[in-house]
């Protein structure tokens, strides 16, 4: 870590970064192919397999069919399996965003993603990616003890027909904490303490895990008629956790995130004046480590290591795509993130239908969607807009 420096000088770098990095707002490019930094996000899968599908779908533990079995998709209007909302997250996790300062202090979080689908991902797809610059912003309080920072990046993704597949706007929060004596500045965790679950608690997570494995949270190939959908309708709510480290490394599998030795080190060398070193062989951490090590995300501080910012979102459709059937489509996903959901939180999403209407051919239902964990506290929203099938077509 960097020797602490003067908090004038630690605004001023950080004034010369954010002038820097929106000098290039508007500027699109390719999306990268080898990761340059903790952040470049590359495009690492091009070709769209069944096998990187399940891949997906099982880092999320959603065990629908339409994701997963072949023989079965091939009865369904789609004919092939297909990609679940988020599934671009697979190729390539986020859309490219600039690398942080190298200043004590900074920390990124996921802030949630505007997702518009205009088709599914399907098998033999060969794709290629556009990153946007949309800029940072500054959104800090003279109540908080630290910076806020906004950042926005948008991602296409484009088969080999050049048909623009999906397009993601991402929104990065970064928080900015000025160095001090005791580190103590920053958001205060003090209430968040890591539970022990009872056995009844454990059971009901466990009971809805076998109706998932049994195929009875899914809706399946039985049509949810536009005609019979009210404002109110409830969305069953699916419960997750506790999340633990194999969950989030199923995540770095499944979007190609895990890197190693070489590989490792050529992502975390442009940013060791911002990473903390492990306490027993004093060797630098790679930036996803906070979501595995609880004592690297101590260092940044918070309690415990937390769950990926992609996860939740995951989280967020999954009952969105049990409750609407094999012939709807999420055309919309637009998530918030607004707080941290750490390793051994349970999670609790769903959500209902707020909206009705048609615009065009397609006939659409807008749901509220919520993530809270077993605390009550809300960790994320969202709203899904869903193309429903119509007995009028």
């Amino acid at each position: 870590m960097a020797p602490t420096m003067s908090i004038d000088s630690w605004n001023v770098q950080i004034d010369r970064y954010c002038e820097e990095v929106n000098r290039t707002v508007g500027m699109t490019r390719p999306a990268p192919e080898i990761a340059t930094g903790p952040y470049s996000f590359p495009l690492i899968f091009k070709v769209v397999t069944e096998d990187l599908i399940r891949l997906f779908a099982t880092a999320n533990g959603d065990m629908n069919p339409l994701w997963r079995d072949p023989g079965y998709a091939a009865n369904t209007r789609w004919a092939t399996v297909i990609g679940p909302p988020i599934f671009e997250a697979n190729l390539a996790e986020y859309a490219s965003i600039p690398d942080p300062p190298q200043v004590s202090g900074w920390n990124s979080l996921a802030g949630g993603t505007r997702r518009r689908y205009f088709e599914p991902f399907r098998p033999g797809f060969v794709m290629r990616a556009e990153d946007t610059w949309r800029g940072q912003e500054e959104k800090s309080d003279p109540k908080r003890p630290y910076r806020l920072f906004r950042q926005t990046a948008e991602r296409s993704f484009i088969n080999q027909d050049d048909r623009v597949i999906c397009t993601i706007q991402m929104r990065n929060m970064c928080t900015a904490t000025p160095p001090s004596d005791d580190g103590s500045a920053g958001v205060d965790y003090s209430g968040r303490v890591r539970r022990r679950y009872s056995p009844d608690e454990l059971a009901e997570i466990q009971r809805g895990y076998d109706d998932e494995l049994a195929g009875l949270t899914h809706r399946g190939q039985e049509p949810r008629w536009w005609e019979d959908v009210e404002v109110g309708d409830e969305v069953p709510t699916i419960m997750k956790g506790p999340y633990d480290v194999l969950d989030a490394v199923a995540l770095i599998a499944a979007t190609g995130n895990a890197v190693a030795f070489a590989s490792k080190w050529a992502q975390i060398r442009s940013d060791l004046a911002r990473r903390p070193v492990d306490g027993e062989t004093g060797a630098p951490h790679h930036a996803i480590d906070w979501h595995l090590v609880d004592s690297v995300a101590q260092a940044a501080g918070l309690p415990y290591a937390h769950a990926f910012g992609t996860h939740l979102e995951m989280m967020l459709a999954h009952p969105v795509t049990n409750w609407i059937g094999d012939d709807a489509f999420v055309k919309e996903l637009d998530t918030q993130i607004r707080r941290v959901m750490f390793l051994g939180d349970v999670s609790r999403a769903g959500g209902h239908v707020v909206r009705k209407y048609a615009e065009g051919d397609d006939h659409l239902v807008e749901l509220a969607l919520c993530l809270d964990q077993q605390d009550g506290i809300r960790v994320a929203t969202g709203t899904a807009t869903v193309a429903l099938p119509s007995r009028s077509t």
